[in-house]
C-alpha cells in the first residue's frame, strides 16, 4: 500500500478526481483485515457485559471496514453477537432442563425452545447478509414455518406474537401481534427495538421517540453510538437525505433528530426499514421516488441513488462495502458519509477541513474507551487519508504530519499496529 500512496502523491492536482476514486478502491481492499480486528474487539466486549449488552460499548453492522464499512463491524456484527448470545442462552436453558428429572422432552415447552432457536439463527443469517437487507425466499419461508408451529404450540404466547411481528419485516399490519407481546413483557429488548421500528415506518415520530428513550436509558442505544451518529448528521449538507443500514446507524441517527431536533430538515431512510411498504408510502409522501422492486439490495441502493439524485443523499459509511462498489464512481468522502454527487469529479477539501478541525465532535476518538468507539473510530479515516494526500501533495508538510500522527492515533487505538498493517497491504 505504501507504494500505492507513492502513485498517489505523484499525481498532479488536476488528477484529484483520479485520486479520489482509486483511493476508494484501495480503502475497500482494507476491509478484511479491519473488520478482523473490530470484530474481535465486539466479542470480548460482549462477553464482560451484564444481560448481552455492552457496559462500555452495535448494530450492523460495526456493521463493516476499510474504512468504507466499518459499519459491519460496528452494528451488523454486534447485532450477530447479541443473537449469537441469545443462542447460546437457550441452547444452556435447554440443556439444564434436560438434565432435569421433572423435565418432559416432548412438552410444548421443549419444543416452543427449539422453535425459537431455529427461527432465530434464521433471523440473524437474514439480518446480516452483505448484499441485501430483505430475507431471502427460502429464508423467510423458514421463518415463517417456525412462527406458524409455534402458533400450533401456543397460540397467545409471548414468542409467537413477538415471532410473528419479527417475520413481516416490519409489517404495521402485524401491530396488534407487537402489543399482545408489550402487553405479556413491556421491558423486553426486543419488544422495544421493534416497537420503535414499527412508530418510525408507521411515520408517528411521538411513539418512537418514546421507545427509542427507553433504549437510550438502558444503553441498547449505546452513548458512543449517539456521539457518532451525531457526527453522521453534522457530516451532511443541510436538507439532505442520509441512508443508514441497520440497528446502530438508524436509532442512534433517528434518537439524534427526534430527541435532540438534530437537522430537522434532513429525512432519515433506512435500509432495514425500507423492507416496510408502510415506510415507503411514508417516503414518497416527502417526496421520493421508490424503486419497484420489492428486495432491498445493493441494486435497490444504487437504483435509489439514481432515483432521487437531487435529494442530497449522504451514504453512511456504516453501510457495507459491497453496496458502493455499483457507484462507486459517484460517491466522494464527505465526514462520515460519502455524498452521492454523479456529475462532481472529487471530495471538497475546504469541507474535510472544517469537519475535522470545527464541526464534528470526534467524542469516540478522543473520549470513549471501548471495543465500539475503537469501530467507530476508525470511519474517520478515509476523510483523513484524503487530507493526508492532499497536504502530502501540496507541499504542506506541518497538516502532513499532523494529519498523519491523528490517523496513527485511531489505528492504535483501534488495536491496529503500522507492522500490522503493513504486513496485511
Amino acid at each position: 500500500m505504501d507504494r500505492v500512496y507513492g502513485i498517489l502523491r505523484k499525481n498532479n492536482k488536476k488528477n484529484l478526481s483520479i485520486k479520489n476514486r482509486f483511493l476508494l478502491m484501495v480503502l475497500f481492499g482494507f476491509c478484511s483485515f479491519l473488520n478482523a480486528q473490530t470484530g474481535k474487539s465486539e466479542e470480548n466486549s460482549r462477553e464482560n457485559s451484564t444481560n448481552g449488552i455492552p457496559s462500555s460499548v452495535n448494530n450492523s453492522n460495526a456493521p463493516s471496514v476499510n474504512s468504507i464499512s466499518i459499519g459491519v463491524s460496528a452494528d451488523t456484527a454486534v447485532f450477530e453477537l447479541e443473537e449469537d448470545r441469545k443462542l447460546k442462552s437457550s441452547e444452556k436453558l435447554k440443556s439444564k432442563k434436560t438434565v432435569s428429572k421433572d423435565f418432559n422432552e416432548n412438552s410444548n415447552e421443549s419444543q416452543i425452545t427449539q422453535k425459537k432457536m431455529q427461527f432465530s439463527k434464521v433471523k440473524v443469517a437474514s439480518s446480516t447478509q452483505r448484499m441485501q437487507r430483505s430475507p431471502s425466499a427460502e429464508q423467510q419461508k423458514a421463518m415463517d414455518q417456525q412462527v406458524e408451529e409455534i402458533k400450533n404450540l401456543a397460540p397467545n404466547s409471548f414468542d409467537y406474537n413477538l415471532m410473528y411481528y419479527s417475520s413481516g419485516n416490519y409489517d404495521v399490519s402485524r401491530e396488534k401481534e407487537l402489543k399482545q407481546a408489550e402487553n405479556i413483557d413491556p421491558e423486553n429488548i426486543d419488544v422495544l427495538k421493534l416497537s420503535a421500528a414499527n412508530a418510525i415506518v408507521k411515520g408517528d415520530t411521538t411513539e418512537a421517540l418514546n421507545y427509542l428513550k427507553k433504549l437510550e436509558l438502558n444503553q441498547s442505544i449505546q452513548p458512543e453510538t449517539i456521539s457518532y451518529t451525531q457526527d453522521i448528521i453534522v457530516s451532511s449538507l443541510a436538507n439532505s437525505t442520509i441512508v443508514t443500514h441497520g440497528y446502530n446507524d438508524s436509532y442512534g441517527a433517528y434518537f439524534n433528530q427526534f430527541n435532540l431536533n438534530m437537522a430537522p430538515n434532513t429525512t432519515l431512510v433506512s435500509l432495514d426499514f425500507l423492507q416496510s411498504e408502510s415506510y415507503r408510502k411514508v417516503l414518497r409522501k416527502k417526496g421520493y421516488d421508490i424503486p419497484s422492486q420489492k428486495i432491498v439490495d445493493v441494486s435497490y441502493l444504487k437504483s435509489f441513488c439514481e432515483l432521487n439524485q437531487g435529494k442530497n443523499i449522504a451514504l453512511s459509511m456504516t453501510i457495507p462495502k459491497e453496496y458502493f462498489e455499483p457507484i462507486k464512481n459517484n460517491i466522494f468522502v464527505s465526514g462520515l458519509i460519502f455524498e452521492y454527487r454523479p456529475n462532481s469529479s472529487e471530495s471538497s477539501i475546504e469541507k474535510l477541513e472544517k469537519l475535522w478541525n470545527t464541526d464534528l465532535n470526534k467524542q469516540v476518538i478522543n473520549q470513549f474507551i471501548s471495543p465500539l468507539s475503537n469501530s467507530y473510530g476508525l470511519n474517520y479515516l478515509p476523510m483523513l487519508r484524503v487530507l493526508e494526500n492532499y497536504y502530502q501533495k501540496s507541499g504542506n508538510n506541518d497538516f502532513f504530519q499532523k494529519t498523519t500522527l491523528d490517523i496513527d492515533r485511531i489505528q492504535k487505538k483501534a488495536g491496529i499496529s503500522n507492522q500490522m498493517k503493513k504486513k496485511k497491504e
